[in-house]
């Protein structure tokens, strides 16, 4: 019989002068078994419960520019179903457009006014400036859309 228990799944210790016994290996075994079990269901559960959370489509695209500008030089973009809200990264750069599906405006960060439009779920957009207007020729466009569901 062992002296000692460990303070968790109180599984044997034994001592020096303790008598080792053959149940008490099979008694801790049985404890193991069970925790090691109930902690897959728990973990089984919590995996469950994380995969029904998800409730929104994620959209990546790319484009990439043509160095025109202005009113008479738009650029557009098609999403598959109006977004909740969208970035448009350029690529190696610092300039980012964030907006909202469907709303006449955007947040342009590190850039000038942009004027934004939409027809269905494409968005049309032109500024003053190929930078500004996030359409310099040979640059990479990332389009990144959040859809609810």
């Amino acid at each position: 019989m062992p002296t000692n228990h460990t303070p968790n799944y109180q599984l044997s210790q034994w001592e020096r002068d303790d008598r080792i016994l053959m149940e008490d290996f099979n008694a801790d075994n049985v404890k193991i078994d069970a925790a090691i079990k109930a902690n897959a269901d728990a973990l089984a559960s919590q995996g469950e419960a994380l995969a029904g959370l998800s409730n929104g489509r994620v959209h990546i695209g790319s484009y990439v520019g043509t160095g025109q500008s202005g009113k008479e030089h738009p650029n557009s973009y098609t999403f598959p179903v109006m977004p909740a809200c969208f970035f448009v990264l350029r690529g190696g750069g610092t300039y980012t457009l964030v907006g909202r599906g469907g709303a006449p405006m955007a947040a342009i960060i590190n850039s000038g006014n942009m004027s934004l439009t939409w027809n269905g779920n494409t968005m049309s957009w032109y500024d003053v400036s190929a930078n500004g207007q996030f359409n310099v020729g040979g640059a990479v466009y990332f389009v990144i859309a959040f859809y609810a569901v």
